[in-house]
C-alpha cells in the first residue's frame, strides 16, 4: 500500500505492483507526504486492503481519498499467479482442473480462489473510472 495526502494505492497481487510503486516513487521524489509499505512478498501492509489496514492501524483513515488499484483480466491474472506460486519452493503447481475453477495453491499448500482474492479488495464499493488494455 502507498498512502498520500489525497490517495491510497492498493497493491492487488500479480498486477504489476512493483512497477507501479517504482513509478510513484520516481514521480514523488522529494515529497514527504508519501508513505510506502515494504514491498517484500510477505511484508505486513504491502497487500493490505482498506479493511485490513483499518483493523491493523486505528490511525489509518482513507476518508476522502481516491483509492486506486490495478487489476488484470482473470485468465492472465490466474496464469501469473500460478506461475508465481509454481516457481516458489515447495513448487505447488495447479492442475488444469484447478485452473478451470479459478483455483491456485498458496505457498503453504492451501488452495485459494481468484474470486476470494478479488472479494478481499472489493469489500468497499468499486468504480471503474479508466480501463487500460
Amino acid at each position: 500500500m502507498i498512502v498520500g495526502q489525497s490517495f491510497v494505492w492498493l497493491h492487488f497481487p500479480k498486477t504489476g505492483g512493483h512497477t507501479v510503486a517504482a513509478a510513484i516513487q520516481a514521480a514523488g521524489r522529494g515529497r514527504g507526504d508519501l508513505v510506502f509499505d515494504d514491498e517484500q512478498a510477505d511484508a505486513d501492509g504491502w497487500h493490505d486492503t482498506l479493511l485490513h489496514r483499518m483493523r491493523r492501524d486505528r490511525n489509518f483513515d482513507p476518508t476522502g481519498k481516491l483509492v486506486v488499484s490495478g487489476v488484470r483480466r482473470l485468465p492472465w491474472w490466474l496464469l501469473s499467479r500460478v506461475h508465481y506460486e509454481a516457481a516458489r519452493a515447495p513448487f505447488h503447481c495447479a492442475s488444469r482442473e484447478m485452473l478451470c475453477r479459478g483455483e491456485f495453491y498458496e505457498n503453504n499448500g492451501q488452495v485459494n480462489r481468484a474470486d476470494e482474492q478479488m472479494g478481499r479488495f472489493c469489500a468497499h464499493p468499486v468504480v471503474v473510472s479508466h480501463r487500460v488494455v
